[in-house]
């Protein structure tokens, strides 16, 4: 039986062996949607961002060139509170799960509700 040690050097190896940990690629080096530009502007002013096609492209080729350094890319996790309304666009271009605040707050609740057709 191995000792606690030796498990721990094998899960290392494990780790290894699949690869880097998942890549993080943020976007503020996209002019303008630096968060605290943004966030300086009243949340009226907000819209820009939905309504941006430019930021759009941007964030969408961003996501792109992520996949082309990393093609084990099988999801997406926007952080941001301003990234949900680009979700849409990077399910139809990459078509891989992303999940950002609304439909990680989806989960939640739907997880911590009961479902009446099922048990008791």
């Amino acid at each position: 039986r191995p000792t606690r040690r030796q498990h721990a050097a094998s899960s290392d190896k494990t780790q290894t062996r699949r690869g880097a940990p998942p890549p993080l690629q943020g976007l503020q080096h996209i002019p303008g949607f630096s968060t605290s530009e943004i966030a300086d502007e009243g949340v009226d002013k907000w819209s820009i961002v939905d309504n941006n096609e430019e930021l759009r492209s941007k964030i969408v080729r961003t996501v792109e060139d992520a996949k082309a350094a990393n093609p084990n890319l099988h999801a997406i996790l926007l952080e941001s509170t301003l990234l949900p309304s680009f979700s849409d666009s990077l399910r139809q271009k990459r078509g891989v799960p992303v999940f950002d605040a609304i439909t990680l707050a989806d989960y939640y609740a739907a997880a911590s509700t009961d479902n009446p057709r099922f048990g008791q």
